[in-house]
């Protein structure tokens, strides 16, 4: 459901800069971050006919044993008089989840709360990640996409290697050979790609061979690999090599 915010029967110059309560009839949710930095995101679209700025989504916390409960209250926008594209904005808010003190009061249960309405998820953290599962059929909370309720933590002895262009054949084979003959591990966790986007490899440098090289957020030139396309094509002939530079980054 989107919020519509009509304001046409006030003037532009009476309305500038001036705040008015908004109120949330939906929202989505994510998790994001690592574990030493692990956030519950709560979005809602609004859309408005007017050029706003919108202020973060309310939100308190509170504990009971082993349940955490968070309480999200609504939003305000400011009308700015200033140009814009009219449409759907995001009101949002980013809700800390502090891990160590989730572990040491034992919290399994994450209750979220708007008004009367109650969404609760089970809460499964380790040092791989964090899930939230719904306890029964949601009603207010809707996750953002599929999987945005789980989340894998980065291991910091992860490499990345990628592609800088998209291939046209599969490199997935020599790119794990290149890595493994370099010294890296494969790392289990992968992230998927969609088919559109330059394929990412995911491993370990347990050795920390490469930390020199991908400090302060670095890239470098890893090697090649050539592969054979697998087809005929207006620029690639059926059995031609293509070869193919791999770079290495961190997440």
């Amino acid at each position: 459901m989107l919020f519509v915010l009509l304001l046409s029967d006030v003037s532009q110059a009476a309305r500038s800069y001036v705040t008015y309560p908004g109120r949330l009839h939906t929202a989505r949710i994510s998790l994001l971050g690592e574990r030493d930095s692990l956030i519950l995101r709560v979005i809602s679209p609004l859309t408005i006919d007017v050029c706003a700025d919108l202020q973060p989504i309310g939100f308190t916390t509170s504990y009971d044993r082993t349940s955490m409960d968070i309480m999200i209250d609504d939003f305000s926008y400011t009308v700015s008089g200033k140009d814009c594209d009219k449409g759907t904005q995001m009101a949002i808010t980013n809700i800390p989840l502090d891990v160590k003190k989730i572990e040491e009061n034992g919290i399994t249960l994450i209750r979220l709360w708007k008004d009367t309405m109650l969404d609760s998820f089970t809460l499964e953290l380790d040092d791989t990640g964090a899930t939230l599962k719904p306890t029964k059929k949601l009603t207010f909370f809707q996750p953002l996409k599929k999987n945005a309720l789980s989340r894998v933590f980065t291991n910091k002895d992860t490499v990345i290697l990628y592609l800088d262009v998209p291939p046209v054949a599969d490199v997935s084979e020599k790119i794990h050979a290149l890595a493994i003959s370099n010294g890296l591990v494969p790392d289990e966790r992968k992230e998927k790609t969609a088919r559109y986007e330059q394929p990412r490899f995911y491993f370990l440098d347990k050795e920390h061979k490469y930390d020199k090289q991908l400090e302060n957020g670095g890239s470098f030139e890893f090697g090649k690999v050539n592969v054979k396309v697998d087809r005929n094509g207006p620029y690639r002939a059926y059995g031609e090599s293509v070869t193919y530079t791999i770079y290495a980054k961190k997440p």
